[in-house]
């Protein structure tokens, strides 16, 4: 019984972690490995927690080019009563992130998993520069027409200054089925888990007045999620598996900002409707090779891993704005993402044993994609499995 309260406390306290943890796909940053299937033993608990961190100077345009960081959608042009018009920011892009995974096995291979990420992002603006022109913003010809330009900009509500933010992103709960199978001739076992569950809007939106701000999550979308796993275990130590994770959003009505000159590009935008929004859906599929416990509890895996968003669309309510010129924005386009993963993990667990821990370092290398921050992501995990007997 005082194993029980032991576990207790070590759940409120967040201790421990899962073998595999689960994020989400985000523009922002290169994701983590999509996950194993789980374990279908009865009453088996899972608490685990990823840490991870990066940052860049840089991101991959639609032709999947590298960009400078704020250069994604293109070089800023807006129409502006300003002696600027044309431009483009240079920048950085710091994150912290940790990712909550709390996963609770029922019998007859039911099981529920939580999902609570929280995020520290901060982007900081560096220098304004000009097509063809590398004169920044220390030029004193360019100062003053710049800020000729940032008060016609602050006239329009929209500021120029470094973001932090900081909070929760969007919050999963999932319901889950898996399957254990060793009845076989030549392989050691095949696994299956499918979960279904849905995302909450609980991550902070875009601030429409700060240029550089982005959303933590899906800027107030509510959805349905799934996961899918499958693996299959050879030779007494190797593994193979893919898996695929996703979500569909469900429509929302909110005031955006718009395009609404064919010419304007890049991240700023002067006008803002209320707008019907179709987020387009996200989703990942990966596969990978595992050397399972290849010595003593140590275990290796290295994965590939694609991540898309689909387009999103606007309807827009003001009939004074054009809808066709409104979706045509780039940053309403799809962005994809190519991405290495790599794992190191050590298994503490022993037999008859009810406190089972475990580390790991992993590291998620963006190799290429278009309209995305180019982050890649360092960090690990520690977690705990425990097997209640009733």
């Amino acid at each position: 019984m005082k194993y029980k309260h032991i576990y207790f406390l070590l759940i409120i306290f967040n201790l421990f972690s899962n073998i595999i943890s689960f994020n989400r796909s985000y523009f922002y940053r290169a994701s983590s490995f999509g996950g194993e299937p789980r374990f279908e033993r009865d009453w088996l608990s899972t608490i685990n927690t990823q840490i991870t961190g990066g940052s860049t100077n840089f991101s991959k345009n639609k032709c999947y080019k590298r960009r400078n960081l704020f250069n994604l959608y293109g070089p800023d042009k807006i129409n502006l009563d300003a002696p600027i018009n044309k431009f483009y920011f240079t920048g950085a892009f710091d994150i912290f992130e940790v990712n909550l995974n709390i996963y609770q096995n029922f019998k007859k291979n039911i099981f529920i998993h939580l999902h609570v990420p929280a995020v520290s992002a901060q982007l900081f603006p560096e220098k304004i520069k000009f097509p063809n022109n590398p004169i920044d913003i220390n030029n004193g010809f360019i100062c003053n027409k710049l800020n000729q330009f940032t008060k016609s900009l602050a006239d329009n509500n929209i500021f120029l200054r470094s973001v932090k933010e900081r909070g929760f992103a969007d919050t999963s709960f999932f319901v889950g089925y898996t399957i254990n199978y060793e009845d076989t001739n030549y392989l050691d076992y095949i696994d299956c888990t499918i979960e279904l569950g849905a995302l909450f809007a609980t991550s902070k939106k875009k601030d429409p007045n700060l240029a550089f701000s982005i959303p933590l999550g899906y800027n107030g979308h509510y959805g349905i999620t799934w996961i899918f796993n499958l693996s299959i275990g050879a030779y007494d130590w190797v593994t193979f598996g893919i898996y695929n994770d996703g979500v569909g959003f469900f429509d929302i009505t909110a005031c955006r900002p718009i395009r609404t000159i064919e010419s304007e590009t890049g991240l700023i935008r002067i006008n803002n409707s209320v707008a019907k929004i179709k987020m387009g859906p996200v989703y990942r599929t990966g596969a990978y090779i595992k050397a399972d416990h290849a010595c003593w509890g140590l275990s290796i895996l290295t994965g590939f891993s694609f991540e898309q968003q689909n387009k999103t669309t606007v309807d827009l309510f003001d009939i004074n704005f054009s809808n066709t010129r409104a979706n045509r924005d780039d940053s309403l386009q799809s962005w994809n993402r190519w991405n290495l993963n790599i794992l190191v993990d050590y298994d503490f667990a022993k037999c008859n044993r009810l406190l089972n821990p475990f580390i790991a370092i992993i590291y998620n290398y963006s190799i290429t994609g278009k309209r995305i921050f180019n982050t890649n992501m360092i960090g690990g995990y520690f977690g705990l499995n425990t097997e209640w007997t009733f």
